[in-house]
């Protein structure tokens, strides 16, 4: 089912890469149009996030 996915991430291109091994999916982007803050820790390794992103695979 094609879906997108809201994550705190910590920034770190580590992560990234084993967010997409793990999840199937890449990060697509962050939205411009609000300034979101991230509230919780980076869901891959558990530091502090600095960013709010989107993933999803691509098709």
């Amino acid at each position: 089912e094609r879906r997108i996915a809201r994550i705190e991430w910590c920034g770190s291109v580590e992560c990234a890469e084993k967010l997409k091994e793990k999840a199937g999916g890449e990060i697509r982007g962050e939205r411009y149009d609000i300034a979101e803050r991230p509230k919780n820790s980076c869901i891959v390794c558990g530091r502090e996030a600095k960013k709010v992103v989107y993933i999803a695979r691509a098709y």
